[in-house]
């Protein structure tokens, strides 16, 4: 059976249509849009009317590629910006009003746990520690665990988008701006300092767009090629990262839409991206730092395929 999962964040929203055989599953059709549904309100609580319509009609596109494809079910799961926009259940109303979908709104806590599940998916299996990460627009999750058992898990309210709209007004971004983005994360980032003492890692895995964003950069800078894709798995030689942040402090705009390996839509945001992982990374001495290609709608998926293979069972008791 084929099924599509829309993913709705505040920067983009993602759809993934997956055939499922068993307990496993294969991507048929993967694409993004960048809605920038939390564009001019994220930090006000607010989905703007113009970032409100580009949603709506963006889904509405997923909807009929996912019929297109003969979808039996399509999970409809949106995440900061909806969740917490004073707006938020007018558009989840009128997904269903305009287009019968059923928008399911999770909080930081479900969003984590879908992330591992998609993330361990990906990664080869050790009997390591990890952190995962997932940089948003609207929030960023993280959360200790190994293969086995998540540790401990928490969503912050950093994401690429609040961070940009709340500090980033200069062009290059000042050092006074970088400086008040460090000390707000010394802030809101202090639990998970606390807790990666207790739970400690080795390994920090970081999915979704910024992460594959750095990747991309540092790959296209190796090879100097236009032709490379983003990659899906990626090992980061940890000091190409640092040089590669250190040349973003310094870049305008204009430069980064230039900027071979990055897609201009994240051009603006790098930034504060590219700030909030260099300081997890000097923060928690990271030595081991890897890309995952999956997170949200992956673990979405096995979500849909544990419910299913357990309902299955106790309907055979």
């Amino acid at each position: 059976m084929n099924i599509a999962v829309i993913d709705l964040g505040t920067n983009t929203f993602n759809l993934l249509i997956a055939s499922i055989d068993g307990s496993s599953f294969v991507a048929k059709y993967t694409t993004k849009e960048f809605v920038q549904l939390g564009k001019g309100g994220i930090n006000s609580q607010i989905i703007q009317d113009d970032a409100f319509n580009r949603g709506l009609n963006t889904l509405n596109r997923f909807k009929e590629k996912a019929t297109t494809m003969n979808c039996e079910q399509i999970i409809c799961i949106a995440t900061s910006a909806i969740r917490n926009a004073s707006n938020g259940k007018d558009f989840v109303n009128a997904a269903k009003r305009d287009f019968n979908l059923e928008v399911k709104v999770i909080d930081g806590n479900q969003e984590a746990e879908y992330i591992y599940l998609g993330a361990t998916q990906a990664i080869a299996q050790t009997d390591n520690n990890m952190l995962i990460m997932d940089v948003g627009g609207g929030s960023t999750e993280c959360i200790l665990c190994n293969h086995k058992e998540i540790f401990w898990k928490q969503s912050f309210e950093v994401g690429a988008a609040r961070l940009f709209e709340g500090f980033h007004k200069s062009n290059p971004i000042s050092k006074d701006e970088t400086l008040a983005i460090e000390q707000h994360l010394k802030i809101i980032l202090a639990p998970l300092v606390q807790a990666c003492k207790e739970h400690p890692f080795t390994d920090l895995i970081g999915c979704s767009g910024a992460f594959s964003s750095f990747a991309s950069i540092i790959m296209h800078i190796e090879d100097n090629d236009d032709t490379i894709d983003a990659p899906k798995e990626y090992l980061f030689d940890i000091k190409k990262f640092f040089h590669i942040h250190n040349d973003l402090l310094k870049s305008t705009l204009e430069d980064r839409l230039e900027l071979k390996g990055l897609v201009k839509q994240r051009a603006p945001m790098i930034v504060v991206g590219s700030i909030l992982v260099n300081y997890i990374l000097n923060e928690l001495s990271v030595t081991k730092f890897e890309l995952s290609k999956y997170a949200l709608k992956e673990g979405v998926i096995v979500d849909f395929i544990k419910t299913e293979e357990n309902r299955r069972t106790s309907e055979h008791d």
